[in-house]
This record gives structure tokens, sequence and C-alpha cells, in this order.
């Protein structure tokens, strides 16, 4: 099986953005005009308990958003949604309300919801497991790494403990853009899509058609005759992750743009990570293989 359809289009965006209508330091508009210029395609404003609509501002599809943040003992719950064509019955979101509340209601009127940098939150699998609801998780957030927070913006160990216990939810990467000084435009999500269209993005999203990325893009993955096969443009190294704590020859290097990797006895899903020469890297989606 082929994860991504060679006849449809790429599209890049970035689905955590903060402006001056909650702690970010630029307006709307001054965002968007970054974004843009950088090249984006698609953009979500998801400002603090303060909803964006979906429109199409200067040849940029705006696909509405919101983040909606949860307090707990010794943790918190950002959740992030996007795609929104009404607001949610969500406020204020810090009373009386919860995570799965917001899930469910980011769902239920038309949006996607995003667990937001569960590492940077301290998440234990004993609060995000029992979500249900979830269209995505961030692999990264640039915020929550160095220097911006204490480098907790790469949730690898988190997603893999999540999906050695069976819950494949799919991956994103994203800015989380606050400040705007080098954490904007560094991670975003690639999107394999019909149309540059709210509906279009958000189906491809829905059905996995997408990866998380700083640089490094894949073309295809395809899981096939009990194969991995990875297509890339060129990369230093790429790293398959699985269940399995060991298991030899899953790291490849040298001016890669194709790899295959056969899976050891036991394990039941591979993940796949591209690294540049300048360090950046990229994340596919899960292949679950039993």
């Amino acid at each position: 099986m082929k994860q991504f359809d060679e006849s449809l289009n790429w599209f890049k965006g970035n689905m955590h953005t903060h402006t001056t209508l909650s702690d970010g330091v630029h307006t709307p508009d001054e965002v968007i005009e970054i974004y843009r210029a950088k090249g984006y395609d698609f953009l979500a404003l998801t400002d603090h308990r303060r909803l964006s609509m979906p429109e199409t501002v200067r040849g940029m599809l705006m696909t509405g958003g919101v983040e909606f943040d949860y307090m707990l003992d010794n943790e918190c719950i950002h959740i992030v949604g996007v795609g929104l064509r009404s607001a949610p019955e969500l406020d204020p979101p810090m009373i009386g309300q919860s995570a799965q509340q917001a899930i469910d209601a980011i769902n239920a009127h038309g949006g996607f919801a995003i667990l937001a940098h569960p590492s940077w939150s301290m998440n234990t699998l004993a609060v995000t497991l029992p979500l249900s609801g979830l269209g995505a998780m961030e692999i990264f957030n640039s915020t929550s790494d160095a220097p911006w927070n204490p480098a907790r913006g790469d949730a690898s160990q988190f997603v893999d403990l999540t999906y050695t216990r069976g819950k494949y939810t799919p991956l994103v990467a994203s800015d989380d853009s606050h400040s705007y000084t080098g954490e904007h435009t560094r991670s975003f999500t690639w999107v394999n899509a019909k149309e540059l269209t709210l509906d279009s993005i958000l189906d491809a999203m829905r059905a996995g058609r997408m990866f998380a990325s700083q640089g490094p893009r894949f073309t295809q993955i395809e899981y096939a005759d009990g194969v991995l096969r990875v297509d890339c443009e060129p990369v230093e190294r790429a790293i398959v992750y699985s269940n399995l704590p060991w298991a030899a020859h899953r790291v490849f290097t040298g001016g890669l743009t194709h790899f295959e990797y056969t899976p050891a006895r036991g394990e039941r899903y591979l993940r796949v990570r591209l690294d540049d020469a300048d360090g950046n890297m990229a994340w596919s989606q899960p292949v679950v293989i039993g």
C-alpha cells in the first residue's frame, strides 16, 4: 500500500500559529504575510480561546483555528482545532470543560483536532491514551524547542510509546509561533491533496496523506510483500522506528534517495525519520504491519 497519491498535488502549511489576538507579537495580517512570503500554501491562526474562520487571503488558504488549554495536577493538555466553520461551545474553556469535550466539539463543527506539543506539556499516556477523536499529534513543535523552551520540541519518544500501545494517531509538525525570533517557518506539514481548498486539505489529512517536516521530503512510502520502500529527496540519513527497542539494520546513510527495509520479527508498526545535512528532519506516518 502506498501512502501518497502521485496524481495529486503537494501543499505546505502550518497548523499552529499565534497573533496579537492572544499571546503572539504580530498582528494576524503580519503573520499571514510572514508565511505567505515563505511560500506556504495554507495557514491556521490558532490563538488561545479565540477562533479564526476559514478564508483565502492573498492567495493563501486560511484554514481557521483555535487552541484550547487545560491544566491538570502534573501536566497540561493543549488541543488545537483547525478547519472549524463555526465556534465550538467551549467558552470559557478553562472552567468546567475537558480536553475530550474540546476534541468532540471541534469534530462536531467539522474541524480537525490536534494534540499539541505533548512532550512540552509533560503528557502521560494515562491521560492521553483514553482521548478519542484526535486527528493528529505534533511530533515536533518549534516553540517547544531551545532556545525558546527547554528543548522539549521533539515528541518522538511519546509517539513511539503511544504507537507501541496500538494507538496510531497521525503526525504533524508545527511552529506554534509566538515571538517570531526564529521559531517561525521552521516546522511544517506537507499535505497530498487534490486542490487547495479547505475540504480537500481536510480530506487528505483525515486520510493520512501528509508528512511532517523541517525540510526533507518524502516522495513515496510503500509497504508491499513484506518490505518497506521509501523514496525521498536526497538526505544524509534515514532511521526506521518501531515498537522494538532493538532491531538490526534500521539506520541508512549516505546521499539517500531510496531505501528498503524488511521488518524484524515482532515489529508491529514502522515509521521513518529523514535527516538532512543541516540537521533538519522529516517524519512519516506510521505503517501498521501487524
